[in-house]
């Protein structure tokens, strides 16, 4: 290949190594450099030859010549545009074969101008004026071998043809005027020569440059893209430099719509304005700084540690030239430590309310005991009595509650057994009403079965469901408001095959944020705690057990002000 051995010839003196994809790409960018550049010596090289050839009287006084280098130089001239518009296009095949053409093209050109401006001085030695006029006009078509600086062979060939000939003439005639002009171009001709080498040089050196410098960042966006964390820079007009994937995934934007924006464009305008305080504070004191933010991303919010550091001038010159960043998204670990935050709280919580509930049932047994046994000779018989009651009550309370903790590990562990069949449900209500009737009255409340008499058949456990509905009963009585009205009801649910069981109280209403975690164990809602008693065990157990019957349990706040506990049962096996 004729043109751009320049660019081996460059790296090889360097000591820079390209692969083939590369040098082809540099190769093929030098190719469109040059064939753009030429446009204008399209133009100008016919046009000064023909100004030339009217301008004096070189066209009548030698026509064969004068019409032998036109045409030569029109036959060039074309060869020359068709190879340049092919070198331009992006589909061309075979460009190889069209630099070759082009080269060719322009060695004709030189040709044509280098006898042109020669002959002239030899034909018009004695009319200096007019020989004058065809050299200036060749200096300024030599003037277009400067587009050729990025293939030294052509551009040395082309300034060679187009000015030893003239230097030969001069030389040739040895005027006192001539000879003087002989020699003023010979040393515009070195001095271009060596001009040309160092075009060459700087053109190469910019063209390799821009390669690494593609080379070196497709090196770092490769490494930063294969970064498990959101990294990015900014200039200092805090647009968008660099970004890497997990930008793109945490913004849910793509590259090319990040690069060149501002916080503004691509984050809600409270986030974007906190974003731009960070960087000025970052800026301001010239050091990494580390911030922690929750910020809402995708209609999410999202807790970052967010690394930034100014990007400083390597050469010393002082100042910065941006922002750069790293998020680190703690969101999970957040709410890791605020569970194992509320996990120990709510563990400090269990201890000190079973403290309570233990020692409370205790105390009244040890106490009685020792009375009964100081005065079991003072006393009589019916009195004996009332204190072998208070002992048993005391010792039922303490039965229930270690049956309560008993049960919940049983029911972790997978080991309760459970004696599944079909049977109504609304039997087992209306026997636990009943129960609690009286419990209601003595609290001015009363308490309803919405569908008393329509059975609601399901595949359940008699009495862990039931177990279930009298926990949820016990705490409607509990947290109800005086002379209210506790309403129960069983219905189907839906058409997925289940039936659902509401109770729903009016009273203390649980806050929405903790609707969920009131089911855990040892959890009590803070609108419920009386900070003495209760385990938080009841609806932990109730959990587990529907649980265990493929339902579902869940709380929720009516918009009347109500609490609604509901659990759904499957109907078939």
């Amino acid at each position: 290949m004729i043109l751009f051995n320049d660019i081996s010839r460059y790296c090889s003196k360097e000591g820079y190594t390209f692969d083939n994809y590369t040098l082809k790409k540099i190769r093929y960018e030098a190719c469109k450099d040059l064939a753009k550049r030429s446009w204008g010596g399209i133009v100008l090289v016919p046009l000064a030859f023909l100004v030339g050839g009217l301008a004096t009287d070189y066209a009548n006084s030698h026509p064969l010549l004068y019409s032998l280098l036109g045409g030569t130089l029109l036959l060039s001239t074309i060869s020359r545009t068709i190879a340049v518009l092919k070198l331009n296009s992006e589909n061309t095949t075979h460009r190889q074969k069209w630099e070759n053409y082009f080269f060719l093209s322009c060695v004709g050109i030189s040709f044509c101008w280098g006898i042109f401006p020669a002959t002239s001085l030899y034909f018009y030695q004695k009319d200096f004026a007019n020989a004058l006029v065809i050299i200036l006009l060749a200096g300024i078509s030599g003037g277009t071998m400067a587009s050729f600086c990025i293939c030294r062979t052509l551009a040395y060939t082309y300034l060679l043809q187009l000015l030893v000939p003239i230097i030969l003439v001069a030389f040739f005639l040895w005027t006192s005027i001539i000879t003087p002009i002989g020699v003023a171009i010979l040393l515009f001709m070195l001095f271009n020569l060596y001009q040309i080498k160092t075009w060459n040089h700087e053109y190469w050196q910019a063209k390799t440059n821009l390669a690494l410098l593609v080379e070196t960042q497709s090196y770092l966006q490769a490494i930063l893209d294969h970064t498990n964390l959101p990294i990015y820079c900014k200039d200092a007009n805090h647009k968008y430099v660099l970004v890497n994937k997990q930008f793109e995934l945490l913004t849910a934007t793509v590259k090319e719509k990040i690069i060149g924006n501002s916080d503004f464009e691509i984050f809600q305008d409270k986030t974007a304005n906190l974003l731009l305080d960070q960087d000025n504070k970052v800026r301001e004191c010239n050091h990494p700084v580390e911030f922690e933010e929750t910020v809402s991303l995708q209609e999410k919010e999202y807790t970052f540690i967010i690394s930034k550091f100014p990007l400083s001038y390597a050469d010393g010159r002082g100042g910065d030239y941006g922002v750069g960043g790293i998020y680190t998204d703690i969101t999970a670990q957040k709410k890791a430590l605020f569970a194992a935050q509320a996990a120990n709280k709510a563990k400090s919580e269990f201890l000190a309310n079973i403290s309570h509930e233990l020692r409370t049932p205790m105390h009244g047994i040890l106490s009685y005991a020792r009375f009964g046994r100081k005065r079991s000779h003072e006393v009589s018989r019916d009195k004996l009595n009332s204190y072998f009651k208070s002992v048993e009550k005391s010792g039922e309370k303490l039965l229930f509650l270690l049956n309560d903790l008993l049960d919940l590990s049983k029911l972790e562990a997978g080991k309760v057994k459970y004696s599944m069949a079909m049977g109504d449900l609304q039997a087992r209500i209306n026997q636990i009403i009943l129960e609690y009737e009286p419990l209601a009255r003595e609290k001015e409340l009363s308490i309803v079965n919405q569908n008393a008499d329509e059975k609601a058949i399901a595949f359940f456990d008699p009495e862990k469901i039931s177990q279930v509905i009298r926990n949820l009963l016990s705490n409607a009585l509990k947290f109800s408001d005086k002379g209210t009205v506790i309403k129960i009801l069983c219905r189907p649910a839906g058409v997925d095959g289940t039936m659902q069981v509401t109770v729903e109280n009016y009273g203390k209403i649980i806050p929405e944020d903790e609707l969920r975690t009131i089911f855990d164990k040892f959890i009590q809602s803070s609108k419920t705690k009386t900070g003495a008693g209760g385990t938080g065990l009841g609806l932990a157990i109730c959990n587990e057990i529907i649980s265990d019957h493929h339902g579902r349990i869940w709380a929720e706040n009516s918009s009347k002000k109500t609490t609604r506990f509901h659990f759904t049962l499957p109907v078939v096996h």
